[in-house]
Order: structure tokens, then sequence, then C-alpha cells
């Protein structure tokens, strides 16, 4: 089950002395007992936690971005109609346009292996240490490219903390940490176009154009990796990831350019 709730609020200018643009902000909470189930890649996703108590499970799911604004504009420059010919087809036709996304992260939860579970659920949510001092910091301080290899405060987390309940004294219970704990990095990405239109005749118009696809080389870093290991303290394993809460890859591409010429008739 999901509740989805948001605000949404859009300004929209029509076109008008050459400028016009969309607007729009959304705010919004998006909270399921199956995090992730419809979003993933495996024949709808993998469960984790405990299926028998969906309170247990309840919190934010991992696909929304609580704030997200984007702005897509157009501004089309004077035809300079009053000056020569020459003039008129060097600076006339000339337009930019842009779209900017600025979007909150996503909430993220940490989850583990866990062998030893007393009800065979492998997958599971990772346990809470007996840390103090967590609190809601379960991310490192910082920049995000400053701690790509520590996003996540890992002293929050503990895979020797499963709480036993088998009668064997080796069966655990589910991980307690929470859900939707962690906050991915945001993003941040402007996309630019510059195009010119040259009249050739009344019917044949040579357009040229230029595209600037994350126009400032601005990195939009992914998820960190939410792993943080396997455990089976009967066997004596405690297996740390040595990945976890690192950063491996981008979102985006860096910049990318793309010019174009088109002739319309």
């Amino acid at each position: 089950a999901s509740w989805y709730n948001g605000l949404a609020v859009s300004l929209n200018k029509r076109i008008s002395k050459g400028l016009q643009f969309l607007a729009s902000y959304t705010w919004s909470s998006s909270l399921s007992t199956s995090q992730g189930f419809a979003t993933g890649t495996q024949l709808g996703g993998v469960d984790t936690g405990d299926q028998n108590h969906p309170r247990a499970r309840y919190g934010w799911d991992n696909f929304d971005r609580p704030q997200r604004f984007i702005l897509s504009w157009v501004y089309q420059f004077p035809a300079f109609d009053h000056r020569s010919f020459a003039m008129r087809k060097v600076l006339g036709g000339w337009s930019v346009a842009g779209v900017t996304t600025i979007q909150s992260g996503q909430r993220l939860t940490v989850t583990a292996t866990n062998v030893q579970n007393v009800f065979g659920t492998l997958s599971d949510r990772a346990p809470a240490s007996s840390a103090s001092g967590c609190g809601t910091h379960f991310v490192n301080s910082g920049t995000v490219q400053s701690k790509l290899t520590n996003y996540i405060n890992a002293s929050c987390f503990d895979l020797s903390n499963y709480a036993v309940i088998g009668d064997d004294g080796i069966g655990t219970d589910f991980g307690n940490s929470g859900i939707g704990e962690v906050t991915g990095p945001d993003q941040n990405n402007w996309d630019l176009s510059f195009q010119k239109a040259t009249a050739l005749s009344e019917r044949v118009q040579l357009q040229f154009r230029s595209d600037f696809f994350n126009a400032f080389n601005h990195p939009q870093f992914a998820n960190p990796d939410l792993n943080l290991g396997e455990v089976a303290l009967q066997l004596g394993i405690v297996a740390p990831n040595a990945g976890f809460g690192t950063i491996t890859t981008t979102s985006t591409n860096p910049r990318v350019l793309q010019f174009s010429l088109r002739l319309v008739f």
C-alpha cells in the first residue's frame, strides 16, 4: 500500500516581448509499506523486512524527491529591423532557451544480508547501532564531493547488533534501523540552447542550433551504496561491505555539446 500527498504550483508566462517561461514546483510526500517494490527491476522488486507487519515496513518510499523545481524558458532577441540588411542577417533571428532542474535527494534505506533471520528473510534493513549522537545525522556533513567515499555515517549502523530471539540463541529478529533515514544527493542541472534562424527566402530558412546539456558541468552524483554487508554470527562471519556509503557514479553526463544545422523549406 502507498500514500502520496503533494502540493503542485506552476507559473506560466505566454510569449510577450520575446520571453515565455513555465515554472513548476512540487512539494510531496510518498509513504508506503513496500519501498521500491513497484519500481524495482526484478519482477517488480524485492521486499525487505517483516512481510507480516506492514506497520513495521511503513515509511518513505525511495523513488520520491520531496522537493522538485523545474523552469523551462525561451527568449527571442529583438529583430533589429532598423539596422542595415547585413546587420539584420547577422544580429537578427537569435534565441536562447533553457531547462533548469533542481530537486532534493531521494529518501534511502540502509540494508544488509542476515542469514540468521529466524523467519528466513535474508534481505533486511540494517540494524541500528547503539552509538549515541546519531539522531538524524545519518549523512556526514560537507559537500557531496567531499564525502564520496563516506557519504553515510557508518557509526549509526552495526551488523552485529541484530537482536537474537531464537530458542537456539542463534536466530535473530529483523533489523531495526529506520526507513528513509538517509537522504541521497540532490540535483541541480541546467540545459541551455542557442539558435540562429536566417531567412534565405520567403519559404526557405536556415537554422543553426547549439545545445549545452549540463551547461555548467556541475557533477550530479548518484545514490551511495546502501548495502551494509553480510552477517552470520553462528559461523563467525561479520563481513562489512567495503563499499558501503560510497558514491561511484553520477546520475547525469558531464557537459555535452551538440551542434546542428537545418534547412527548413
